[in-house]
């Protein structure tokens, strides 16, 4: 067993999700984080399409360590 586990920023390889997710398995990543703001990893997602990308993780042996969202209000200041 790793004594820690590397995980990765999927966007971080600018490729289309599930390709990204395969970069992360043959570059040795054992977890990615996803961002979840639009595309194809809208927060309207179906649940169908979640349970694609949930199975794709489990193909490539990722473990899923986080998800990002956008909370919006960035740079803004107090009155």
């Amino acid at each position: 067993m790793k004594a820690y586990r590397i995980g990765v920023m999927a966007d971080s390889f600018r490729q289309p999700l599930f390709e990204s997710l395969a970069t992360a398995r043959a570059l040795g990543a054992d977890a990615v984080q996803l961002t979840a703001v639009g595309g194809e990893l809208s927060p309207a997602m179906s649940a169908a399409a979640r349970a694609e990308v949930r199975d794709r993780l489990d193909a490539e042996g990722l473990a899923l360590s986080a998800v990002c969202g956008d909370l919006g209000g960035h740079g803004f200041t107090l009155a």
